[in-house]
């Protein structure tokens, strides 16, 4: 059952503090050991390419109603950041699956792709590719695990809960904790839709204070949405207080 606190975003109540959040006390030891590995460079994936007009109502029906987005500020900047991206028809499973084992782990695998959070079928929360021969377009995570997200880093850029679901906490939980299980010490996560220009603003401010290698991603994350707070037209806290980090600092 879902507690009123759930919903509270701590980063508006609190912004001179730093949050991070874990699932149990178990994950909180063993990410603190998984947190002090370092990978090298970052995956990017983004502006996926929907097809055809019934590939895109499909996508939508498997989406549980939830249209698709078109992220165009984030899948710019992902292109910016990434030492390897898989942009448009390249945003497929079947090349993101040959992408994560390019290296042993990655510093940052970065996900520009419209995500649904669902809270009843937490295992089948998903993000959109692009659709090919071989997928239907849907990464789910229970498909991640499977895959395996050797990273220090998993970024989430623009999930939303799914339709007619008020409880995205829940289902927030469950994702994480996969990605944890598939070889991610952090997630990034926002735990509400967000605009894509703000988290695209917020993003690239977060790598650049995550860059220095002193910087903790939790002070990092903060910092980013302090900035994003300072700016007009994204000064009120749902341009920038759901993002939620969570796993090692």
């Amino acid at each position: 059952m879902a507690h009123p606190f759930d919903h509270v975003p701590f980063d508006a109540v609190a912004p001179e503090q730093t949050f991070r959040y874990v699932s149990s006390a178990a994950d909180l030891v063993r990410l603190a050991v998984e947190g002090k590995k370092a990978g090298v460079g970052v995956l990017g994936v983004g502006k996926p390419t929907y097809g055809s007009d019934e590939a895109q109502l499909r996508l939508v029906h498997l989406r549980n109603g939830l249209p698709l987005r078109r992220l165009e500020a984030s899948g710019t900047f992902t292109q910016e950041i990434a030492d390897l991206a898989l942009l448009g028809a390249s945003a497929t499973e079947a090349e993101l699956r040959d992408a994560v084992h390019q290296r042993e782990r990655w510093r940052a695998i970065h996900f520009a792709l419209p995500g649904v959070l669902d809270a009843r079928r937490p295992y089948r929360s998903s993000l959109a590719l692009t659709v090919d021969e071989g997928g239907d377009g849907l990464l789910t995570v229970y498909e991640m695990m499977g895959m395996g997200l050797p990273a220090d880093l998993c970024v989430l850029a623009a999930c939303e809960p799914a339709k007619g679901d008020h409880d995205p906490e829940r289902a927030i939980g469950a994702v994480t904790q996969a990605i944890h299980l598939a070889g991610s010490a952090r997630v990034i996560v926002s735990a509400r839709r967000v605009d894509d220009g703000a988290a695209a603003t917020l993003m690239r401010h977060f790598y650049r204070f995550w860059a220095d290698g002193n910087t903790s991603a939790p002070l990092a994350l903060r910092r980013a949405q302090q900035r994003v707070s300072s700016l007009p037209g994204w000064i009120h806290p749902k341009s920038w207080a759901g993002w939620q980090l969570w796993g090692a600092r």
